[in-house]
């Protein structure tokens, strides 16, 4: 009898463990993953946000399809990571976006970006064999040290840019930035 209620109460207590485990990891996982699977088909449909962001902490996505099916209010990034703002999707050429990201003639209004120390800077930071296309990026605010631009940072090897365009301010410590890539 005793055996039947240890064995009852360690599947209980194995059952609660898993339960506070994925409540956990959903609390502190960065963002909300788009619907989709991230292929030429069925792309990430990217909608809010959230969505960004979790590309933006998910470099395991960044060679995945993405399409933009909102126009994205951005403007609370000025109040994330102690104030650098956004984290760039692709950080370096060993860590760079080679997706393809179609922003569906949608915008992205009043992203953040405060990283003067930092090289890459731009919605995506390094991109390599990528394909970003009609997406607008409006009133951007983007400051790094190296390759800044509103949309992209750095655009290396066999990288497409079709109809974009930025507005805003863009801001460098050194050299290397323009408006919509540096």
């Amino acid at each position: 009898m005793k055996k039947e209620k240890i064995g009852g109460k360690m599947k209980k207590l194995n059952l609660c463990f898993f339960i506070t485990l994925f409540v956990s990891m959903s609390l502190f996982s960065d963002g909300v993953q788009p619907t989709g699977s991230g292929t030429e088909s069925a792309p990430y449909q990217v909608a809010t946000l959230d969505n960004l962001l979790w590309i933006s902490t998910n470099d395991i996505s960044w060679d995945k399809h993405f399409i933009q099916i909102d126009d994205i209010d951005a403007s609370d990034t000025q109040n994330w990571n102690e104030g650098e703002g956004f984290s760039p999707i692709g950080i370096s050429q060993s860590n760079d976006f080679s997706g393809s990201y179609n922003g569906n003639d949608h915008t992205i209004d009043w992203l953040y970006i405060n990283r003067y120390s930092n090289y890459y800077q731009g919605l995506f930071g390094f991109t390599h064999s990528a394909t970003i296309e009609n997406l607008g990026i409006t009133n951007v605010i983007v400051c790094g040290d190296r390759y800044v631009g509103g949309l992209v940072g750095y655009n290396f090897v066999n990288s497409n840019i079709n109809n974009c365009y930025s507005t805003g301010s863009i801001s460098v410590g050194s050299y290397e930035a323009g408006g919509l890539v540096g």
